[in-house]
Order: C-alpha cells, then structure tokens, then sequence
C-alpha cells in the first residue's frame, strides 16, 4: 500500500511576460535574468571567439554591464569603428552557432587532412608542430614520474600508529616518521 506524495512546489513553469508589479519580486526576477543573461554572453563570446558587451539598467536605475574581454574594450571598439558596421547591416546569419563546440572554421583540424594532398612547407609545420607536442608530453610526464617518486618516498616514511606506540589498538591509524623514532 503506497502513499502517493503530494507535490510542494510548483516547479519549473514558464512565467508569462508582463510587467511584474511587486517591487521585491522584480529585484529578485531582474537579478536571476541578470545572471541568466551574462553567463549566456560570456558562453557565446567564447564559443565564437567574439567580443560582446551587455548593458543593463536595474529597477532602481542601476547600471550593470558585462563584457568580454571588458565591457570598456568592447565599448571603446565600437565607438572607434567606422559607421555603417552594425550588425544589423550585416545580412549574413551567424555562422558560429552551427558549429559543434572544439571544431575550427575551417570544419576539420589539421590532422585529418589527408597527407598526400599537402606539400612539403605543409609537412614540414605538421612535422614541427608533432615534434612540439612530443617534447610536451615527456615533460609532462618527466613530471609526473618526479612527483611518483617523490610520493613513495613520503610514504615509505609512514609507519602504522601501533608499530610506533608498540600498541596493537588501532592498526588502520598511520602516522609520518620523521627520522630519529
């Protein structure tokens, strides 16, 4: 015999837009959207390797902005920029969003090319640039294996508790020996 649980909440509905009368409920709607809509500037601005810039103005008539890199260097980019580049002259949709996160433009990284169809300066960059990645991986795991090393030496070092105290009470305790016990 189940009890069914009756829901406390209301949950996650879609709020109807219209202006919102109570004083406290816009400072707090506002403040979530506010956030809402940063985090989502900042999301495209990175995905699409893009500066952007939002600018808002709180109930209490406030201004906050974001930016990417700043909103300043967007700002002062904008102003500086002859007349007639706005987005909305452009006719061009934004590419950037069909995109899969992590592909370059170009739609494929360079190794998937196929090397026979590349020319000897080509090679010769993909050569290097293997060559780069190489040197980086046995740094890293030079690294890794100094840092190994260096962790069996410290526990090497620590003993059980008992051993030290000549107690038998809890073996599963461990304390570091520091040299002389």
């Amino acid at each position: 015999m189940e009890i069914a649980r009756k829901r406390c909440g209301k949950g996650r509905r879609k709020i109807a837009m219209e202006p919102i009368r109570n004083r406290d409920a816009l400072y707090a709607c506002f403040s979530k959207r506010r956030k809402g809509i940063f985090k989502k500037a900042g999301e495209l601005a990175v995905l699409c390797g893009i500066q952007a810039a939002v600018i808002t103005l709180s109930p209490g008539g406030k201004p906050m902005s974001f930016g990417h890199p700043s909103a300043d260097a967007v700002i002062d980019r904008y102003l500086g920029a002859p007349l007639g580049q706005d987005l909305a002259a452009s006719d061009e949709p934004p590419s950037c969003l069909d995109r899969k996160p992590g592909v370059p433009p170009g739609g494929q990284f360079w190794w998937v090319d196929s090397i026979h169809l590349l020319d000897l300066g080509d090679l010769e960059t993909i050569h290097t640039s293997m060559e780069t990645i190489q040197r980086a991986i046995l740094r890293k795991a030079n690294v890794l294996a100094s840092a190994r090393a260096a962790l069996a030496g410290v526990l090497a070092g620590i003993q059980p508790l008992a051993m030290m105290n000549g107690s038998d009470r809890d073996p599963d305790l461990y304390v570091p020996s520091w040299g002389g016990n």
